[in-house]
């Protein structure tokens, strides 16, 4: 059986002052389309925290790993929404797992944009940073979190795509 790192009980009825949560980003994120690779959806959450909703966002506890910036909270979140069938995997493309939002998903997602009016204004943004980061290769979306964010490099297992 999958081994969850935090409680999800406990972070659920946490009050997050109005922001938004992790596995609600997520779930925003893949309402707007498919995410090819799990190193690719961490790199998705990681730039929509940084360059998009940062101060509304509960904090995702990203640290410098292998591949880039990582959060043991956005792993735990993305199995959770798997467990509650808010998200579903296959594999497809270069046989990573593809991550799409279910129909209970789409749902919830109507719900956090009801609940959380101030996220309509974030929403155009996401929509048109996630065309640009659906056309990048994970290695593209490495190249460029690694440039732009190098202090979440300084662990990498492929230094090669640093400056």
């Amino acid at each position: 059986m999958l081994e969850l790192k935090f409680d999800w009980d406990k972070i659920k009825k946490k009050n997050t002052d109005g922001k938004l949560k992790i596995d609600e980003l997520i779930l925003l994120i893949l309402n707007e389309g498919k995410v090819s690779g799990k190193t690719k959806l961490q790199k998705e959450v990681f730039l929509a925290w940084k360059e998009i909703i940062k101060d509304h966002l509960v904090d995702p506890l990203f640290h410098p790993d292998y591949y880039g910036p990582y959060s043991d909270l956005i792993e735990d979140a993305i199995e959770q929404l798997k467990l509650e069938g808010y998200i579903k995997t296959a594999a497809i493309g270069e046989g990573h797992a593809t991550y799409f939002i279910t129909e209970k998903g789409k749902k919830k997602v109507r719900e956090i944009l009801e609940n959380k009016k101030f996220i309509s204004k974030f929403m155009q943004i996401l929509k048109e940073k996630k065309v640009d980061w659906d056309e990048w290769s994970s290695k593209g979306i490495l190249i460029y979190v690694y440039r732009k964010y190098p202090e979440y490099a300084t662990k990498t297992r492929v230094p090669e795509l640093k400056w």
